[in-house]
């Protein structure tokens, strides 16, 4: 069963990729059924954890934040210390969509203290990206620089520092002040369209800057 629950979450993931998130829905949810009524298992957990990405990534934060909470109760309950930092770091990728800057970097950095304890250092790197973008959209361009040398230190450490890491972490970095500048910019629409996401408001505020 472990090893079907596991071909179920990576036919989800392969349809998550591809943008066919009914699909996606359907595999997870099923894996999150059977994982609810299997007593000591982390299917459920693992269901909620990427059904949250899903729901994230379809714009539904009300959904990615209710199956990011379930994950987080479910890794805890299993004290799971590998599974608690991925939902902690999507937690923290909701938040950050929903304009909640301090409370996305604290669960970060609870994340980064977890991962460092069990010596992630992939996921170590992952959570110091996501937390990079979060002091950039703060407007903490030193602390952003800190981060960004200290992302690519990690890589050469880890003999991953290849050409397409560096054009990904610029390639970010630039998206992230983009987004800064708009918001700086079209701050009046954004307080009059409070309850649309970051995204929405985003790509919205892109779109009208292109017209001008």
């Amino acid at each position: 069963m472990q090893s079907f629950d596991h071909t179920q979450m990576m036919i989800g993931v392969v349809y998550r990729h591809k943008r066919e998130y009914d699909k996606a829905i359907e595999y997870f949810g099923r894996l999150y059924a059977r994982g609810k009524t299997a007593v000591g298992q982390s299917a459920a957990a693992t269901a909620a954890y990427h059904l949250s990405r899903v729901y994230l990534e379809m714009g539904d934060l009300t959904e990615a934040r209710r199956m990011c909470g379930e994950a987080i109760a479910e890794y805890q309950e299993q004290m799971d210390t590998r599974g608690l930092p991925d939902a902690y770091e999507q937690l923290a990728a909701i938040l950050t969509e929903e304009g909640q800057l301090d409370e996305a970097e604290d669960y970060l950095d609870r994340c980064i203290d977890m991962r460092k304890q069990i010596g992630n250092q992939p996921g170590l790197v992952s959570s110091l990206r996501r937390l990079a973008l979060v002091r950039l959209l703060a407007r903490d361009y030193w602390g952003t620089l800190d981060l960004i040398w200290l992302i690519l230190v990690s890589y050469l450490q880890m003999n991953m520092l290849s050409r397409q890491r560096i054009f990904r972490l610029a390639r970010d970095a630039m998206t992230g002040i983009g987004r800064t500048i708009l918001y700086r910019k079209r701050s009046a629409t954004f307080k009059e369209g409070g309850s649309r996401s970051v995204m929405e408001r985003f790509f919205e505020a892109l779109v009208e800057s292109k017209k001008c």
